[in-house]
């Protein structure tokens, strides 16, 4: 994060930090040699047309073809504060399901995924949580067991409980979207 824009840093902003290798290889911290951009014919903006997905699919293309990945600890590149606003973000969350076909392309992302099978460890949080909302009063101790990691999750954030109800929404559009990317490419993926 940007430390002269943390002012811009408000509940609906978005940045990115990245502490070491990740199956994302998120392109805000990645560097390639030209040579090697050029042999693999860079993005693939034709496949990858939404949010996300296409610097994950260069980057598996990348160690297909033999490059391997380094974390470079004492590089620092500071990601800049994007002000979306709360529908924005929504929006956002909304369309990220053209990001699942990285997957389908490149299966063997899936052992970095939460239980092989969640996008995001938080959606495997909320579908306790409804799990836990489906299941009858009489299994009280079990419905608490399976909500709570999600309920600590809305509101151990910046803001804290205050706009857990709309956190909540934000995580419900974002797993439907990649439910969504799941049906149209044929990958199990939540």
């Amino acid at each position: 994060m940007d430390p002269d824009e943390l002012d811009g840093y408000d509940p609906f902003a978005h940045t990115l930090e990245v502490h070491g290798l990740g199956a994302g290889f998120e392109t805000a911290n990645v560097i390639y040699p030209r040579a090697l951009l050029e042999r693999l014919g860079g993005f693939d903006a034709v496949a990858f047309r939404g949010p996300g997905g296409e610097d994950t699919d260069l980057a598996w293309r990348a160690i297909k073809a033999g490059a391997t990945p380094v974390f470079a600890d004492d590089v620092r590149v500071h990601h800049g504060v994007v002000r979306a606003g709360a529908i924005a973000r929504l929006r956002v969350a909304a369309r990220w399901s053209e990001s699942i076909a990285v997957i389908r392309r490149h299966p063997e992302i899936r052992r970095h995924l939460a239980l092989r099978l969640f996008w995001r460890y938080q959606h495997w949080l909320f579908l306790r949580f409804v799990v836990a909302l489906a299941l009858p009063r009489r299994l009280e101790p079990l419905r608490l067991a399976l909500a709570a990691p999600y309920v600590v999750h809305l509101t151990d954030r910046r803001t804290g409980p205050l706009l857990a109800p709309y956190l909540l929404a934000l995580d419900a559009v974002e797993v439907f979207a990649v439910l969504r990317g799941a049906i149209r490419y044929r990958t199990p993926v939540i």
